[in-house]
């Protein structure tokens, strides 16, 4: 981070447009055009009334710009498309312009326009809450979108009120679309012009923050291999020169990564193929030979960094910042000490066991080693649940007093996953509330802000047992079985022909993958003649139950119901809270939350995830954003740390417990002491 101090905003903007135009013209000169993104409002009329006068040929420049307000037409005086126009645009004619319209709907046309070559030089205001572009406090550091729909919040409504843009704060939209926090540090270059003594807090408190944080967005700024900051007297007025913190650039996190299957190949290593510059994995341990070559060969991994067992790996000296545990559930603990041991800092995939003893065992390993281990609780990270717990925090329902939440799994996925599947046995792996449910715990939780008091589960496996095969049906779906047209577990339909998830309308997906490595037409459907994912779902040995529910008691007196059902049509999951103020609801799938306020009025928050490569909400690929963000030392502590992470497996062992013994009320205290 540069830091220039400047006179006035006119020589503030000089300086800025100077530099700007300088860079412009060296990337000209090095390919033949340049890239730029511009920032509006009040803080940039000094810098762009100095950047027209520039000697640079606009007409190889392509220009984008941050933001634009939702659906606010383009005649608006507050309209950045108008301001640029009027501005910038009209008077140098650069080669190309593409603007921010205001309807989310152009987000993917404009990403991949954005997208096409590197930008080189991004002109990134400051705001009065220390914003950059709309990503308002606390903004989200984890997506890797390049536009999203954002809620404004006070503080920046009141911005634009006071530069005269709106005349009261009810008149400011409120949403907008903005450049994301992550798109903005892909610019090869970023200057921020932020003159005036409105700009004086935000200013001192970026450059004097030691860490980066959401709070203060533009902390994000200092970690880019060249940012420079322009400011005046007036906004430099707060700021001590001796506790100006530089930050260093951000670092690749290196990974040594235990099990290549469908989570470390569709999660770990997409990451790391889509964002090089942040993850490497540089290797990796998996039983199955075919996967192991493909990965290694992937991920350009040498020989002697490919492993067959976790064990192997581990018992080497340390080869990576981090170790990524991704092996069948019940090799989590034994997998994640090794590597403790070792010193590495982890991501271990939920659940650590069903075992009170050795969660506690872990927990104390790593706390005596002094090592970071985060658990994947993704779906604290999906946009979904951070605005709930956002509208939470506010006060917007008042005093909470239920919470009411399911999770629906499809038929299909049941019928892979936990009839056919890896955890089909609670005694192999872990019990459903366990392997699957453990997220949704997690969120009681963290939604309520308290620990579970009392807890009573009832449940059990009704459908997927042998006294319910129906007659004609056999062993394998592939051996005649006379059942199998009207059967919508049939393995043919679900893998094969079936428009859902069939490899005839959706190619070799994740299912695909998880039954064989050779995942043509041919290769899966050998798989499935005598394989696990052939077998018929009424003669499996699968000891999981098929439906569960639970009531809990929370400390602060908040009550719970939960119920998992493996019989929906879709995966989704409902969530229902209700306060003394007011309600919300929602489904994560759709991406939609509503809050209707007692006796007033109603909210509805789309969050505009859109697809997303592993599901979760896009919840997965913001968790590691946030973990390498946590292990390069940037943020204090990850949100699913293993401690934070304890109370959903407590929960689980206990409505287990509950479950088996006809549904008796558990009380959380007395039976986490019988435990120990």
């Amino acid at each position: 981070m540069k830091l220039h101090i400047k006179k006035d905003a006119v020589e503030l903007g000089c300086a800025a447009a100077e530099l700007t135009a300088r860079l412009l013209r060296e990337a000209i000169e090095e390919k033949g055009f340049a890239r730029l993104i511009l920032s509006t409002g009040a803080s940039q009329f000094e810098t762009l009334q100095a950047l027209v006068k520039e000697d640079v040929d606009w007409s190889k420049v392509t220009m984008f710009h941050l933001d634009e307000y939702v659906a606010l037409p383009e005649e608006h005086p507050a309209s950045f498309r108008k301001y640029l126009k009027e501005r910038f645009i009209n008077l140098v004619h650069p080669g190309s312009c593409y603007l921010v319209d205001g309807d989310p709907a152009s987000i993917p046309r404009l990403t991949e326009l954005l997208r096409e070559a590197p930008v080189d030089v991004g002109l990134i205001g400051i705001g009065e809450n220390a914003h950059i572009a709309f990503n308002d406090p606390p903004a989200d550091f984890q997506t890797r979108d390049a536009y999203i729909v954002v809620n404004l919040n006070d503080t920046c409504k009141k911005q634009q009120v006071g530069e005269g843009w709106f005349p009261t704060i009810d008149d400011v939209p409120k949403q907008a679309i903005s450049m994301t926090a992550y798109q903005i540090m892909q610019c090869r270059h970023i200057i921020s012009s932020v003159p005036h003594r409105v700009k004086a807090k935000a200013v001192a408190d970026t450059l004097h923050s030691e860490i980066v944080t959401p709070d203060i967005p533009a902390t994000l700024l200092k970690t880019h291999p060249d940012f420079q900051l322009f400011v005046d007297e007036d906004s430099a007025a707060l700021v001590e020169e001796d506790k100006i913190v530089q930050l260093e650039p951000r670092r690749k996190i290196t990974v040594a990564l235990a099990g290549a299957g469908a989570r470390g190949v569709r999660v770990y290593g997409a990451y790391a193929g889509l964002y090089p510059e942040e993850m490497e994995i540089v290797a990796v341990a998996e039983p199955n030979e075919e996967r192991l070559r493909d990965f290694c060969r992937e991920h350009n991994i040498p020989e002697n960094r490919a492993f067959h067992t976790a064990e192997e790996m581990f018992a080497l000296p340390k080869m990576a910042d981090m170790a990524f545990i991704a092996t069948l559930d019940k090799e989590h603990v034994a997998h994640a000490a090794a590597a403790i041991e070792q010193g590495y800092d982890l991501l271990l995939e939920k659940p650590i066991s069903d075992s009170l003893t050795e969660c506690e065992k872990l927990l104390a390993l790593a706390e005596e080693k002094g090592v970071k281990v985060s658990l994947t609780h993704v779906l604290r990270y999906a946009p979904f649940y951070q605005k709930a717990k956002q509208i939470l925090d506010q006060g917007m329902l008042g005093k909470i007093v239920s919470v009411q939440t399911s999770e629906n799994v499809s038929y299909w996925h049941a019928a892979h996953s936990y009839v056919r599947g890896n955890f089909r046995r609670s005694e192999d792996t872990s019990p459903m509330i366990m392997a699957k449910c453990c997220h949704d715990l997690d969120l009681i939780v963290w939604l309520t802000g308290s620990h579970c008091k009392a807890i009573s589960s009832f449940g059990g496996r009704s459908v997927f047992s042998r006294e319910n095969m129906p007659e004609g049906a056999t062993p394998y779906c592939y051996d005649g079985c006379k059942v199998k047209d009207n059967c919508q577990f049939d393995a043919e339909k679900i893998y094969m022909t079936g428009s859902t998830t069939g490899y005839d309308y959706k190619g070799a997906g994740q299912l695909q993958f998880a039954v064989t490595s050779d995942t043509t037409r041919e290769g899966i459907e050998e798989a499935l003649k005598h394989g696990p994912f052939g077998r018929c779902v009424y003669c499996s040995d699968n000891t999981v139950v098929d439906h569960q529910v639970l009531c809990a008691e929370m400390e602060n007196g908040v009550t719970v119901d939960f119920s998992m059902c493996s019989f929906g049509h879709r995966d989704y999951r409902l969530l229902h809270i209700l306060g003394t103020k007011g309600e919300l609801e929602g489904n994560l799938e759709e991406e939609s939350l509503t809050v209707h306020l007692h006796g007033g009025e109603t909210y509805t928050y789309n969050l505009h995830v859109g697809k997303t490569i592993t599901g979760h909400g896009g919840g997965d690929f913001r968790m590691l954003s946030d973990v390498l963000a946590n292990e390069r030392g940037e943020m204090p502590a990850a949100m699913t740390s293993l401690r934070r992470s304890m109370e959903s497996h407590y929960m689980a062992i206990a409505a287990e417990e509950s479950r088996k013994l006809g549904g008796q009320k558990i009380e959380m205290k007395a039976f986490l002491k019988t435990k120990e």
